[in-house]
């Protein structure tokens, strides 16, 4: 999919869920398939869009100034920036939250996030936004990062969350064993997948209009 959006742009990953959704039906109709049809074709469709066509948006975004005429390294510096934004706002969350959390933020779907870590991960991530303007990115102008930074702040940490919601449906603590002491490679990535297309269409209609 993610080669597909690069040649065709964004509306490839529409048709991908389209296919899967018209081959899969077909091939539980032929098997004559009734019981658990339903929750095996939203799954299919749900992990093909949450993995490979939200990870699209990444190419999506680095290829985007190239299409509007713009220097094509700036595709790469967005993406950059973009970690930045989320490593901080993972960073500022885990050490504001640790010390001063007292306010649990959804303690059903992830028992130690705080309220206050939450408004931590924004913060950070706004000061990430100071720091690429400062050091690096300014060409891209204080206001947008700061408007991207906002997103990362908010959006990436509602995905760390449904991650977490995700593996608490799924009753496991870690999605796989790969990288030690982590809940899995997913979530590595979670916040980066759920901001990835908030990002990206708003450069795409903001900041390259």
């Amino acid at each position: 999919m993610g080669i597909s959006a690069y040649l065709w742009g964004e509306q490839i990953i529409v048709y991908f869920l389209l296919g899967v959704l018209y081959l899969t039906a077909f091939v539980f109709i032929l098997k004559g398939r009734t019981e658990g049809t339903t929750s095996d074709l939203s799954i299919s469709l749900f992990s093909l869009f949450y993995v490979a066509g939200l990870f699209s948006f990444l190419i999506l975004m680095r290829e985007l100034p190239n299409k509007f005429g713009t220097e094509y390294e700036i595709g790469g510096v967005w993406i950059i920036y973009l970690l930045l934004c989320i490593w901080s706002c993972d960073t500022f969350a885990y050490f504001i939250g640790l010390p001063l959390g007292k306010h649990k933020l959804s303690p059903a779907v992830s028992p130690k996030k705080t309220v206050e870590g939450f408004f931590g991960g924004i913060l950070g991530a706004i000061a990430a936004a100071f720091f690429s303007y400062y050091v690096f990115f300014r060409s891209a102008g204080l206001n947008h990062l700061l408007i991207i930074a906002a997103f990362v702040g908010l959006i990436g940490q509602i995905g760390d969350l449904a991650e977490s919601l995700f593996k608490r449906d799924a009753k496991v603590k870690d999605i796989s064993k790969i990288i030690p002491g982590h809940g899995g490679i997913l979530d590595r990535f979670d916040s980066l997948l759920f901001v990835s297309p908030v990002v990206y269409y708003y450069l795409k209609f903001v900041v390259y209009k």
